[in-house]
């Protein structure tokens, strides 16, 4: 029987990655065109339409990519991009300490998108939020194929090409709806992760913009340049691994990161930041100074805290101690009972 080739990611786990990486280098080499075309993987969940659940497979244990036919035909599920807030501040802490090292550029946009309706498309205008410049004007292909990749107890991955077409602003049209966005970009040339926060706003029926919800979003893009120069389909696959890797890395991460409220470890892609370091070095400072206190007296040193009155449970070293239950000097007199008065 062959074994499946492992690959490692930048955190230094081993992942089952060729047949996935081929599947993506296949279907890209399939649907890009030219350099207008953006291939990104996208992050967010799997939903149940009916349910509201996110899809939770339990023969599924590794990062396992799902048949687009199969997906499609089952009306119960469908991709939901998409991540918290917190989510995207650790993603971008992720590339802040690459951009100070060098190997990625930081880029920030502030842009407004307003969406035009036309008998065939849907036409969007860019422009930027400050300058109120047009940055461009495009309609968007419809995406008829992509990949869903489900990774278990996290953030699940969509990857999509999508076809942009340049066009004018339809005349005589009002928009109806618009997108405010705040992102910051990481780029190495090659690879982008954009992390998005987006502010939607829909017309009401005295045709005014109202806000109608923001969410956030990351997305890792691939430079569809570098793709098509290479080729020999083996370095395709090794590019696609390295693109594939990063998104995966990160979902990784965001995934240790909710399960621990205080991380106490440093990850090489994702350092502790100076606030976590001082409370870190503060905690370990208590623990061993309650250590060193219980080596020298044989007691607690929580037990002898002054309390609001001045005093303290006397607890005996070795006496189990119930460090919620604090008593003061009343507990400690004898209460005399009430005479009970019969009528």
């Amino acid at each position: 029987r062959k074994k499946k080739k492992m690959i490692k990611t930048i955190y230094g786990e081993e992942i089952i990655g060729e047949e996935i990486a081929m599947q993506m280098e296949e279907y890209i080499q399939k649907m890009v065109q030219n350099k207008n075309t953006e291939i990104e993987i996208k992050l967010g969940n799997i939903l149940n339409t009916k349910t509201k659940q996110p899809y939770g497979n339990t023969l599924i244990m590794t990062p396992t990519s799902l048949n687009n036919d199969e997906f499609k035909r089952n009306k119960n599920y469908k991709f939901a991009s998409g991540i918290t807030e917190k989510e995207l501040i650790e993603a971008r802490a992720c590339y802040e300490e690459a951009t100070k090292k060098g190997t990625f550029k930081k880029i920030e946009k502030e842009t407004e998108d307003f969406f035009y309706k036309t008998p065939t498309h849907q036409v969007r205008v860019t422009k930027d939020t400050k300058t109120q410049q047009i940055i461009k004007t495009i309609y968007k292909e419809p995406q008829k194929e992509y990949i869903i990749i489900h990774v278990p107890k996290a953030r699940d991955l969509k990857l999509v090409t999508v076809q942009e077409v340049d066009t004018t602003k339809p005349e005589g049209v009002s928009s109806f709806m618009s997108r405010k966005k705040n992102r910051i970009s990481y780029t190495n040339g090659t690879f982008t992760m954009d992390s998005t926060t987006i502010t939607r706003f829909i017309k009401n029926k005295q045709n005014k913009y109202i806000e109608e919800g923001r969410t956030n979003e990351i997305e890792f893009e691939l430079n569809p340049n570098t793709f098509i120069l290479i080729k020999e389909k083996r370095k395709r696959v090794e590019l696609i691994k390295e693109f594939y890797q990063m998104a995966l890395g990160m979902v990784k991460q965001l995934k240790r990161n909710r399960q621990t409220n205080n991380r106490k470890i440093e990850s090489p892609f994702y350092p502790l930041t100076e606030q976590e370091k001082q409370q870190l070095q503060k905690i370990k400072q208590k623990k061993q100074q309650q250590q060193q206190y219980r080596n020298q007296t044989g007691y607690t040193q929580q037990a002898y805290q002054p309390t609001q009155t001045g005093y303290a449970p006397a607890y005996t070293a070795g006496q189990p101690r119930n460090y919620n239950e604090v008593k003061t000097p009343m507990d400690y007199v004898q209460q005399k009972p009430q005479k009970q008065i019969n009528f």
